[in-house]
């Protein structure tokens, strides 16, 4: 099997893990006792760790370009997997907007430099360029954008429903 026929079956594979993962399993999780701390942090706290999941996310999922069948298997879970976790924990995708939109300069290149930092724990070559972290911020801006987007959409369907 070609590697791409081999992604697009690890794709649809793991999407089917995170239904199941969706209706059996993150609720459960999210009702345990891990799931209440979570639930009991402020919401500051759990934005920063809503963006540091997201960030996390988005170094494995591109940090190799050209994955294995069963990396795009893990790398499309964990694409979504985050946002699965966050829409349970957190109050208002609204709110997570407005405040990663809301971040000033230094605190979006903290949070970048957290990342290099990652990838030199892990003892990855270390781009810290800015290169790396111009990457990194569009990769983060597109996925901000993103939801921004649908946050409209689900706004303007909500209020044609009537």
């Amino acid at each position: 099997m070609d590697k791409f026929k081999s992604k697009i079956i690890s794709h649809v594979l793991a999407s089917y893990t995170l239904r199941e993962l969706d209706r059996k399993w993150l609720d459960k999780i999210l009702d345990s006792e891990i799931g209440g701390q979570l639930r009991g942090l402020s919401d500051d706290k759990k934005y920063a760790l809503e963006f540091t999941a997201y960030i996390a996310s988005a170094y494995i999922v591109h940090s190799d370009p050209d994955p294995t069948a069963f990396r795009a298997f893990v790398n499309s879970l964990l694409a979504d997997l985050p946002t699965e976790i966050a829409k349970r924990v957190m109050t208002s995708e609204e709110d997570v907007v407005s405040t990663v939109s809301g971040m000033s300069d230094d605190q979006i290149n903290n949070m970048l430099d957290l990342v290099s930092n990652f990838a030199s724990a892990r003892g990855e070559p270390n781009e810290g360029s800015n290169s790396a972290k111009e990457s990194l911020a569009e990769s983060i801006t597109n996925s901000i954008n993103q939801k921004r987007a649908r946050l409209k959409k689900r706004a303007w369907r909500k209020n044609n429903d009537h």
